[in-house]
């Protein structure tokens, strides 16, 4: 594949994933807990909480996925080894930090009053790779900071 059309392939991909979340952010999400709401006995400040949390969620999704369109440019710029893009690692760090704090707190409720063990499974595997992100965004974070000051 061309050079030139691998950052532009990085560039879409990182736009429709975009795209996907703010959608379950702003109509997907809201709709299901509206659905609950009306089809379930779960209690206002439960689903509240729920929701909150899940929002936050998808806007370290968000932070993130900017962070990673500025980290491709740098790529694109060939200055990829620089103090400019330990910023932006340092922003996906935090975003993925962020969003393995929410699972861990969606699984500590969920955990209690789950009837099914599917959704529990599905959140230890989304969990799971969230923390396997964060592992290795450290580890990209700690040789690019090697190579910037080189």
């Amino acid at each position: 594949m061309n050079f030139s059309l691998k950052f532009t392939a990085a560039r879409i991909s990182i736009s429709l994933l975009f795209l996907i979340v703010t959608m379950l952010q702003i109509v997907s999400f809201p709709g299901q807990f509206s659905h609950m709401h009306h089809k379930t006995a779960l209690q206002l400040s439960f689903e509240i909480t729920l929701l909150v949390l899940i929002v936050l969620w998808l806007l370290c999704a968000q932070i993130a996925l900017v962070s990673l369109w500025k980290i491709v440019s740098l790529m694109q710029l060939d200055t990829f080894f620089s103090k400019d893009s330990i910023t932006w690692i340092n922003r996906v760090l935090s975003c993925c930090a962020g969003a393995l704090v929410i699972a861990l707190t969606l699984f500590a409720l969920i955990a209690s009053q789950a009837e099914d063990p599917g959704f529990l499974v599905l959140l230890t595997a989304v969990t799971l790779f969230i923390a396997t992100l964060y592992i290795f965004v450290r580890l990209l974070r700690d040789q690019v900071a090697q190579k910037a000051s080189q």
